[in-house]
């Protein structure tokens, strides 16, 4: 009986081979390494030619990145079931942008997540069926995730979903939660469970009633941090940043774009520009109270500068902007639009002086916004 068992299964396979024509002679392992060189379309339409080719198409080590986002509109339920049991070795998922008008359903996609505990990189930003089952799937199953984006994802997930991610997930190195429903609790605890953060968003986040203790959080708990964007983060205030700056001194990029309560008089910027002297990226997008005295610092201290934006600010003169140009050889950009004294041809003139730096200003003529 067994001989007769085995003689089907050899017959089965050699008509298998035989089917596959030139693939069914080819090594397993070469075949692989053609295999891997097919986009994702690709790779599931070969698959559906032939038994032989359907089960290596299969296997898992084709599918260590799955770049959804740019196949969006086309992504549903479907989709998601033909990939979920070849998600073994997978290390990067892109699904964001996925699942509009109801095409995908929070179970197919915490089915998905079942068995994919290799994967480092998780982007769903703007996917609007995450809820708080998903939330939790997230941090049950991906353990291993150093960089997530859920930018743009609020509702229908709460502040449970998002406080159940810090009980999983302990080794994020970059957390994009820019326009998401995070709320201030579980933000704080996200940040204590990843001391090992390095880059965080967290613009326009509605939901964050003060970021004054996300500041300090921040500064208790990520002393590597080397990025963090509070754009339009209305409850900043001076306090939060004067304890960023003491305990973050490797930042190399922040934006307190629209921070209003970050004020000049505190010495908010001084102490920043004197601890934090790696900065490349600074913005200060419609702060009214910077003044020549802050500038001042940032040339003496932030000598690998290389982008400054001091939008709307009235304080400042030309001479001052001349010194940190001068103090600042990396600079790049240069933001200074609707800075009140500061004409056209005064950017003309920085212009010329310094070329290798793209002096950018804004201003109003004819009620009509142009660029200089």
């Amino acid at each position: 009986m067994t001989d007769c068992v085995d003689t089907a299964a050899a017959t089965e396979a050699a008509a298998e081979h035989e089917s596959a024509g030139w693939f069914g002679a080819c090594p397993p392992e070469l075949l692989l390494r053609i295999l891997g060189r097919l986009d994702l379309l690709s790779l599931l339409r070969l698959g559906n030619t032939c038994r032989l080719l359907q089960r290596h198409c299969r296997d898992p080590l084709l599918y260590t990145e799955l770049r959804l986002r740019p196949h969006s509109i086309r992504v549903c339920d479907a989709s998601l079931s033909v990939l979920e049991h070849r998600t073994g070795c997978l290390t990067g998922l892109d699904m964001s942008w996925c699942g509009t008008d109801g095409a995908i359903s929070p179970g197919s996609f915490c089915r998905l997540l079942l068995g994919t505990c290799l994967l480092t990189d998780l982007r769903l930003a703007n996917c609007k069926f995450l809820d708080d089952a998903c939330l939790a799937a997230i941090g049950s199953h991906c353990r291993s995730l150093t960089d997530l984006d859920l930018s743009g994802c609020a509702s229908p997930a709460t502040e449970s979903g998002f406080a159940s991610l810090s009980v999983g997930l302990t080794r994020l190195e970059r957390l994009d939660l820019s326009r998401s429903g995070v709320g201030q609790a579980a933000l704080l605890d996200i940040i204590a469970a990843n001391p090992g953060l390095l880059r965080l968003r967290l613009s326009s986040c509605a939901r964050v009633a003060d970021f004054n203790p996300v500041a300090e959080a921040l500064a208790r708990h990520c002393p590597n941090l080397r990025s963090v964007d509070f754009w339009r983060s209305g409850s900043l205030s001076s306090r939060g940043l004067l304890q960023l700056a003491e305990g973050c001194a490797m930042l190399e990029e922040l934006d307190l774009g629209w921070c209003s309560r970050v004020e000049s008089s505190s010495g908010c910027f001084l102490r920043l520009a004197s601890q934090c002297c790696n900065l490349r990226k600074l913005f200060l997008t419609a702060n009214r109270t910077v003044c020549d005295t802050d500038l001042k610092a940032i040339a003496l201290h932030c000598k690998q500068l290389q982008q400054l934006d001091i939008l709307g600010t009235n304080q400042v003169t030309f001479n001052i902007l001349i010194e940190v140009l001068q103090s600042c050889p990396k600079l790049e950009l240069f933001d200074v639009s609707f800075c009140a004294g500061i004409n056209k041809d005064k950017v003309h003139q920085m212009r010329h002086s310094f070329p290798h730096c793209s002096i950018q200003m804004s201003f109003q003529a004819e009620s009509c916004m142009v660029r200089a």
